[in-house]
C-alpha cells in the first residue's frame, strides 16, 4: 500500500551520454538523490543509449526507438507511450532536452499527466520552426525549470511563458570541501612548477569559441615564455564531417604554438588539472549555466569568460574573475595577463570564486527544490493552504 502513495515521475529525455555534457551531469544527480519514499520515478529514452544503465541502476528505463519525430510512426509511438504512462498511474512527466519537448507535451497534458520541461541554454536550436510548436506547446506545460535567470529571460521572451510558471534551480555540483593545492597538482601530474597554466574545459564545437582562446594565447606567449595552454573536452564533427580538434590543431599550428597548446581529449576527472591551473578560460558565446565555470570556482580558481548568459550570474567581473564581451581578443589576453602577472590577485580572485560557488550550488539545494515543485504541482490546494496558515 505504501507504494501506491508515492508520485510516480517519468523523465523523458533525447538521448543520455556521460560525454555529452554538464544536463546529464545534473539529471544523474537529481536522480540518484530523489526522494524514493515519495517518488517513484522511471526514464523514457527517444534514441538508444547504452550508458543510461549506468545511471540509473535499479530503475525502470524504455527506449522508444524515435528517430525522426513527423513520421507516422514516431507519432503513432508518441501517442501510445503517453496513453501507457497514463493508465500506469504517472502524475508527472518531466521532459529534458529538445524533441521531446517538442513532441511530448500536449499529448501527456491532455491525458492529465502534469508536465514539467528544463531549460538549460539559450535557445541556440530555437527555429522558426520550433518555437511555433514551443509556442503552441506552453498551453500545455505546467511548469519550466531554468537554471539560471538568464535561461528564464529567453524562455520567457522567446517561448513567451509567464513568469509564475517559470521557475530558477540552479544547479547543484558535488565537490570535497578541500582543495588540491597547485603544487602539489602540479608535481602530481607532472607539469613544471613555474610555467603558466591556462585551462578551458569545453566539448569541442564552434560554439565554444576555443579558437578565441587559441588566439589570446598566442598574443600572450611573447610576454610569458613558458605558458601552456590545457584544452579539455570531447571532439565533434561538422555535417560534414570535419574533425573541429582538427581545425584547432591547424589554427595552432599557423599561430606558431607547437608546443603551448595541449589538446587532452576528455578527461573523466578533470580535477586535478584545473587545480593545477592559474586561470581558467572560458570564451564560449553561449552559456546557460556553465557547470564548467562552476567547477573552476569550486576549485578557487580565477575566472575570465564571455560575458553572455549565466556566466554574468556566477562570476563578478573584478570580485571573482572578469568578464570579457563575445570575441574581444586583446581584452581576453590583457585580463588573462593580469591574473598571470600577479599571483596575489589571482589567489583572491580564485577564493571569492571559491566562496560564492559553495554558497550557490549545493546538491541539496537542488533536489530539495525540485521535490517541492513536484509535491506542489501534485498538492496545490493542500500547498495553498499551508501557506496561508
Amino acid at each position: 500500500m505504501e507504494s501506491l502513495k508515492k508520485i510516480k515521475i517519468a523523465y523523458l529525455l533525447d538521448s543520455y551520454s556521460t560525454q555529452s555534457g554538464g544536463t546529464e551531469g545534473q539529471f544523474r544527480l537529481l536522480l540518484s538523490h530523489l526522494d524514493r519514499d515519495r517518488f517513484a520515478p522511471q526514464v523514457l529514452l527517444l534514441r538508444d543509449s547504452p550508458e543510461i544503465a549506468h545511471a540509473v541502476s535499479g530503475i525502470k528505463t524504455q527506449t522508444l526507438g524515435i528517430g525522426r519525430l513527423s513520421t507516422p510512426r514516431s507519432i503513432a509511438r508518441i501517442l501510445r507511450i503517453s496513453a501507457q504512462l497514463s493508465r500506469s498511474g504517472v502524475r508527472i512527466a518531466h521532459i529534458f532536452f529538445n524533441d521531446a519537448s517538442l513532441v511530448f507535451p500536449l499529448p501527456l497534458a491532455a491525458l492529465g499527466i502534469k508536465v514539467v520541461i528544463s531549460r538549460r541554454d539559450l535557445g541556440f536550436w530555437y527555429s522558426r520552426a520550433n518555437l511555433r510548436i514551443l509556442r503552441l506547446n506552453r498551453h500545455y506545460v505546467h511548469a519550466v525549470i531554468a537554471n539560471c535567470k538568464a535561461v528564464a529571460d529567453v524562455v520567457r521572451r522567446e517561448e513567451r511563458y509567464e513568469p509564475e510558471r517559470i521557475h530558477v534551480i540552479h544547479n547543484g555540483i558535488t565537490r570535497s570541501a578541500s582543495i588540491l593545492p597547485r603544487a602539489e597538482a602540479r608535481a602530481m601530474l607532472g607539469l613544471e612548477s613555474d610555467s603558466k597554466i591556462v585551462i578551458t574545459v569545453a566539448n569541442l564545437r564552434p560554439l565554444k569559441r576555443t579558437d578565441d582562446a587559441i588566439r589570446v594565447i598566442a598574443r600572450l606567449k611573447p610576454r610569458f615564455r613558458k605558458i601552456v595552454f590545457l584544452v579539455i573536452g570531447q571532439d565533434t564533427k561538422s555535417r560534414e564531417g570535419t574533425s573541429h580538434m582538427s581545425e584547432l590543431k591547424t589554427l595552432s599550428q599557423q599561430l606558431g604554438l607547437n608546443t603551448e597548446v595541449q589538446f587532452l581529449g576528455l578527461v573523466k576527472d578533470p580535477t586535478p588539472l584545473i587545480a593545477a591551473s592559474d586561470v581558467c578560460l572560458h570564451c564560449s558565446g553561449s552559456e546557460g549555466l556553465s557547470n564548467s565555470i562552476i567547477e573552476y570556482m569550486l576549485l578557487g580558481r580565477p575566472v575570465v569568460c564571455a560575458c553572455v548568459g549565466g556566466n554574468k550570474e556566477l562570476v563578478e567581473d573584478g570580485r571573482s574573475g572578469f568578464l570579457v564581451p563575445i570575441g574581444e581578443i586583446s581584452e581576453l589576453a590583457e585580463k588573462v595577463g593580469t591574473i598571470l602577472d600577479d599571483g596575489i590577485l589571482g589567489e583572491r580572485l580564485g577564493k571569492e570564486a571559491r566562496s560564492f560557488a559553495l554558497r550557490n550550488f549545493n546538491p541539496d539545494r537542488l533536489i530539495s527544490q525540485h521535490q517541492t515543485l513536484y509535491w506542489e504541482l501534485c498538492f496545490p490546494f493542500k500547498h495553498a493552504s499551508e501557506k496561508s496558515i
